[in-house]
């Protein structure tokens, strides 16, 4: 009778202990986002190439340098998503859509943006360092960036700024957080483009 209710005390023991297992393994699917550039529009005639860009790769903090979203819990607290994740690495996610923007926005001025190894003595190089990506969702995202340009082929001159972006959530959740990510690139992009249309107006190449 005893080694009876022992068995069964032990089969229940089991059964518990297989439900705990499963539900340990059991996860919550991830959910992988990319940041999108900005639309290409259209022209009515095509501009011909006059002035090249190269970009360097972009550099990020090491805590960016993984695939989950960074999530900002407090001034000095974040947190990383583990079921929301970049699709890519986040520095060739963000030096692709740089590429793609500033191509979008230069279009217009005969300059085409093209990464470092790539383009051929380019007339003006661009230097991206990311100091700080990250966002909460339905509230906003943040991007702090330093940037450089030069021009090689002129007289040495150099522009850099020191630029603070922040974008709204348009949603509660987390492909609303993506999107905003994307806008403050856009952004980012719009100011380099604007800067570059100067320089090159007042003959700095």
């Amino acid at each position: 009778m005893k080694d009876s209710i022992g068995n069964k005390a032990a089969l229940a023991a089991v059964c518990v202990f297989a439900v705990v297992i499963l539900g340990c393994t059991t996860s919550a699917p991830l959910h992988y986002y990319t940041l999108a550039p900005l639309s290409p529009g259209g022209f009515s005639s095509p501009i011909p190439m006059r002035w090249t860009l190269a970009l360097r790769p972009v550099t990020v903090p090491d805590i960016l340098k993984r695939p989950q979203m960074l999530v900002r819990t407090g001034d000095h607290t974040v947190r990383l998503s583990e079921n929301h994740r970049w699709a890519g690495p986040l520095d060739k996610e963000l030096f692709r859509v740089l590429i793609e923007n500033l191509n979008v926005q230069l279009r217009d001025a005969g300059a085409v943006a093209a990464p470092d190894d790539a383009a051929f003595e380019p007339d003006m190089v661009l230097a991206v360092q990311v100091n700080r990506f990250d966002g909460r969702p339905g509230e906003s995202v943040t991007l702090h960036v330093q940037w450089t340009l030069t021009f090689p082929k002129g007289k040495g001159d150099r522009f850099g700024k020191n630029s603070v972006f922040v974008e709204k959530c348009q949603g509660p959740d987390y492909e609303s957080l993506a999107a905003a990510h994307s806008r403050a690139i856009a952004a980012l992009s719009r100011e380099i483009a604007l800067e570059i249309r100067a320089a090159l107006d007042k003959g700095c190449r």
